[in-house]
């Protein structure tokens, strides 16, 4: 017989390859974030207009919160909601601390990230790829070590489909450790 915690972290797994999560930080100048999450400082930064702690595009988003143990959840509460999963298909409001403690907590070394996670738990969204409103995306920073062709390429991908986000250009800063942030061209207005 498998013991509580396999039988809990199983049933929540099953429910989290149902969930889509997309995770965001407001810190775009966090060289950390940029050398961990960024390619070391060759990829791209995407700003987004996202309304918390409910967005119509990504779900629920709320402050990661760090912690040094994880969270207790315990068999019934997840035994009661996969059955009231199973009849109704979505989550009942009375369960979303269960979610909310699998979602939104993580190990407390991360805590630079200022994390926001958005978990959507819409069984008719498919996780993944999620198409957002062209105007949503609001700006495109480009890494400090982004090549000449990954640059030449992403610009013009968001002249052709995000023209009116501003786009910006990352660089190290010469004697601080620190990014610079040059605009190459401020926003546009949305004409879609």
């Amino acid at each position: 017989m498998k013991d509580d915690v396999g039988i809990v972290l199983e049933s929540t797994d099953g429910m989290a390859k149902k969930t889509g999560v997309f995770c965001v930080t407001p810190h775009f100048d966090n060289l950390l974030m940029w050398s961990h999450y960024g390619d070391s400082h060759r990829g791209v930064c995407i700003g987004f207009d996202i309304s918390l702690p409910n967005d119509s595009v990504f779900g629920a988003g709320y402050p990661v919160e760090y912690r040094k143990s994880y969270p207790v959840i315990s068999m019934l509460e997840v035994e009661k909601m996969m059955h009231a999963y199973s009849f109704n298909r979505k989550i009942l409001p009375e369960f979303d601390d269960i979610i909310t403690r699998r979602c939104y907590v993580k190990a407390i070394e991360w805590s630079y990230e200022n994390e926001v996670r958005f978990c959507n738990t819409n069984p008719k969204i498919d996780p993944g790829l999620v198409d957002f409103p062209a105007g949503r995306l609001k700006e495109v920073i480009l890494g400090a070590n982004v090549s000449d062709e990954s640059r030449n390429r992403v610009i013009k991908y968001i002249e052709k489909n995000f023209p009116h986000a501003i786009l910006k250009q990352a660089q190290l800063s010469p004697d601080m450790y620190k990014l610079d942030f040059l605009v190459m061209r401020e926003k546009a207005e949305l004409n879609l």
